[in-house]
């Protein structure tokens, strides 16, 4: 099972009412709970690790999870509110504005979470959960305390509005790549996280640690697998017409991990042995998860059976 750890809450997405004046849609979301629907989609056992409040919003959540077959054997219900986000899509990248101060996604403890069982291979860790307190030391103690015997995903999926103290939010995300042994980060990440550094470079620093696979998204313009080994393979992003691009970054992170999965390379001695025509097709298929994502209004990733018999679809 890969479990993914971080906030999930309710995306006010920009509709348009019957009258024509302006007007919001809730939808389920959240980066680490939109990576785990995705994989839950692509038929891989995944679980969800964080606070979930008990509100009615937490129930539209939890319900989300339960339809879709995610675990929520490690989800800790709280009787804190439910965090929202409002989105704007004016810009090619979306923007949120975020309501979390009390919420429960940012008051989850280590100590509310059972102990993990040995059908979990592999931890995705990212987004809001590393920026906001309580939460972020947290997570961070989980990582450190499963880095020596399990597989860590991460994508920092920056959101540099919210970072109160940077400092310490960066010690943070440097903890987490040194230890993580899958990396995704956009280009807008990377411009924030290291923006003089190219990404050649970027990514051979965490090889130097414990990184196996890197992959770099460029929106439109597709993505890079980079290796441990210093193979690196492009791919273009599918062309479809794009209703929205929410949870596109988190569509592409699950479609690698599920990818990943399928060829029983999740084991960091496994993703050493993949071949560049094994990084070509497992990128394809990330990008493909992702466009389909893209067709559609909000975080709504496909069903293995929407990608079409070349991705193992009908």
């Amino acid at each position: 099972m890969i479990l993914c750890h971080g906030e999930m809450l309710i995306d006010f997405i920009p509709t348009e009412a019957r009258d024509g004046s302006p007007a919001y849609r809730p939808a389920v979301g959240g980066s680490p709970g939109n990576v785990a629907l995705t994989i839950a989609r692509l038929d891989v056992p995944a679980g969800y690790v964080g606070g979930l409040s008990t509100d009615f919003f937490g129930e539209d959540v939890a319900a989300a999870l339960t339809a879709n077959g995610v675990s929520m054997d490690y989800v800790s219900r709280l009787e804190r509110p439910s965090m929202l986000a409002f989105v704007d899509l004016k810009a090619e990248e979306p923007r949120y504005a975020f309501y979390d101060a009390e919420g429960a996604p940012r008051n989850w403890r280590l100590e509310d979470m059972p102990p993990i069982g040995a059908d979990v291979s592999t931890l995705h860790f990212g987004s809001l959960s590393l920026i906001r307190q309580p939460a972020a030391n947290s997570f961070a103690a989980l990582m450190e305390r499963e880095v020596a015997q399990r597989t860590i995903s991460f994508d920092p999926n920056i959101r540099a509005s919210l970072v109160e103290d940077e400092a310490d939010y960066r010690g943070r995300l440097q903890q987490f790549f040194s230890n993580a042994h899958i990396i995704k980060a956009s280009g807008a990440d990377l411009e924030w996280i290291a923006p003089d550094e190219a990404p050649e470079r970027f990514a051979q620093r965490w090889f130097n640690d414990e990184a196996r696979l890197f992959l770099l998204t460029r929106g439109s313009a597709g993505a890079t697998l980079f290796t441990r080994g210093g193979a690196n393979v492009s791919r273009p992003a599918p062309q479809v017409d794009v209703a929205d691009t929410v949870g596109a970054g988190d569509a592409t992170m699950g479609g690698l991990l599920a990818a990943l999965h399928d060829r029983n390379a999740l084991a960091r001695d496994a993703m050493e042995r993949l071949s560049e025509d094994d990084l070509a097709a497992i990128l394809d298929f990330a990008l493909a998860v992702a466009a389909v994502t893209c067709s559609r209004v909000g975080a709504d990733p496909p069903r293995r059976s929407e990608l079409g018999p070349v991705h193992g679809g009908s």
